[in-house]
């Protein structure tokens, strides 16, 4: 019988040394693997979640879906603490009415193309009535969390300031206005507003009795002022002529000579028929209404003349007379808001008048 040789293994041997070279290899491959994967993944995060563009990318979001609070929460603790610092200084407070809901999503829907570059610097970019702008996203790099990732933080600097100035508001009675349909009321005729950065402000006169509107397109926090003219509305307008056709129309139905409490009239030594006075009054079509420095104008009221008609037994013969007469006047129009309501008040040359 021939013995075994020393290369003939039992079952239950151990394995050659290729064979261990082979798992030992599997092993180093997995290693490298599982390391590329973890550089890889910390490349990811530190690009996707811990970075300057990955911060704007929050902020455009929120701004285009209206979440204000949502973009303020990107600020550092240091910057809510600066810009609450700021607005309180201001008297009366900055409002913050733009910053988010409505008006702040109103605002980003007029700014069209949006979108963000991060060439270099985060930057928006968009369009704004048929004009290119791009805005600088603020960021800072803040603390490092776990020694590989930067925090990255909107900067105070994206918020920004400007003053609505409504120079006619106490002629006008305006007392408030919108801010991208949102009600804003002013103090002294002005109001302070703050806005994220870009913001496009539509800016109205609130009220039915005066119009006026200005836009305002928000580029950097420069403290910028916008004045709002405001003029007499159409429906003021016409509720002026109306008055003061319903004045006229009152002194015509009057079938005298000497309307009561009008400023026409007329004098004859005949004797006249009552029934056949007819008065016809100017047409005050033109008639306009303006504010100026001291208050509501109305134009149009003066050098009036009305035409009188009537019938009339002659005083010496007996005679049927047709008589006319033309008799020039003016009147004083006072208009004055008052809350919702439009006061108006119509005065003859004798001083008597016709409110609303």
């Amino acid at each position: 019988m021939t013995p075994p040789h020393d290369d003939d293994h039992p079952t239950g041997a151990r394995p050659s040394g290729s064979r261990l070279g082979g798992v030992a290899a599997a092993w180093g491959a997995a290693l490298i693997l599982a390391v590329v994967l973890a550089v890889l993944a910390v490349w990811w995060v530190r690009t996707e979640v811990y970075s300057a563009e990955a911060a704007a990318e929050g902020y455009v979001d929120a701004l285009t879906s209206g979440r204000g609070g949502e973009a303020l929460g990107l600020l550092s603790d240091s910057a809510h603490e600066d810009l609450a610092s700021q607005f309180d200084e201001t008297d009366p407070p900055t409002d913050a009415g733009l910053l988010g809901g409505d008006a702040l999503e109103k605002s980003t829907e007029r700014l069209d193309q949006l979108s963000l570059d991060d060439d270099g610097e985060p930057t928006l970019t968009f369009t704004y009535d048929d004009e290119q702008h791009a805005v600088e996203v603020p960021v800072h790099s803040g603390e490092t969390m776990w020694m590989l990732f930067d925090r990255w933080e909107i900067t105070e600097e994206v918020v920004g300031e400007f003053e609505v100035d409504v120079p006619q508001s106490g002629a006008a009675g305006v007392e408030r206005i919108t801010v991208n349909g949102e009600p804003v009321d002013l103090e002294d005729g002005s109001v302070r507003l703050a806005a994220f950065l870009p913001t496009a402000a539509v800016i109205e006169a609130d009220g039915p009795w005066v119009d006026g509107s200005a836009d305002h397109l928000v580029l950097d926090d420069s403290e910028d002022t916008v004045q709002l003219d405001v003029e007499p509305s159409e429906e003021a307008q016409e509720k002026v002529r109306e008055q003061v056709e319903s004045y006229l129309q009152e002194c015509a139905d009057q079938q005298v000579l000497m309307p009561s409490g009008c400023p026409m009239g007329a004098a004859t030594p005949h004797q006249v028929d009552p029934d056949t006075i007819d008065w016809t009054m100017p047409d005050i079509s033109d008639l306009t209404v303006a504010l100026g420095d001291d208050g509501w104008e109305v134009e149009g009221t003066q050098s009036l003349t009305a035409e009188l008609d009537f019938e009339a037994l002659d005083h010496f013969d007996g005679s049927l007379l047709n008589e006319r007469f033309e008799s020039d006047f003016s009147l004083d129009v006072e208009v004055e808001p008052v809350g919702d309501e439009l006061r108006i008040a119509v005065t003859g040359a004798d001083g008597e008048t016709a409110d609303d």
